[in-house]
This record gives C-alpha cells, structure tokens and sequence, in this order.
C-alpha cells in the first residue's frame, strides 16, 4: 500500500462565465420590491386576488392563497 503523497487535482474545468448581472443590477432589482403583509387581499390582475397567509413552520413562509373569478365562477 503506497501513502498518498499528494491530491490529485480537479479535471480540467471550464473558464469562469461572465456574470448575468451586476451588483448595481441587483441593487435597482431590489428597489422594485414591495412588502405584503399577511392576510391582506391585493389585486394581480383582473379577476385575480391574492392573499398571503402565515405557514408558521418556518420564519418569513408564506401560503399563497389566490382568488379567482373568471366569468361568474370563482375559484380559491
């Protein structure tokens, strides 16, 4: 049995890519952000509600609930 003298290297790896966006795109990105609170009906778009809902296992999560009225039938 022969002791492991070095590492051996990782396989060749491609050149790092040029990144999608920059941090100054990042920080515009996030000025667009808006908070909602829970249990708090907003409107998406004609006929579309949504209400976010505490999923109390974890901090910050969310339940998703949306309203729908298409034609004179509703759907949750």
């Amino acid at each position: 049995m022969t002791p492991r003298s070095s590492l051996k290297s990782a396989p060749n790896t491609p050149p790092a890519s040029k990144p999608l966006y920059s941090a100054q795109d990042a920080e515009k990105a996030v000025r667009q952000f808006v908070g909602i609170n829970y249990d708090r009906p907003f409107p998406v778009t004609s006929g579309v509600t949504v209400t976010f809902r505490d999923a109390g296992h974890i901090l910050g999560a969310a339940q998703v609930v949306f309203d729908i009225d298409e034609n004179g039938r509703k759907f949750r």
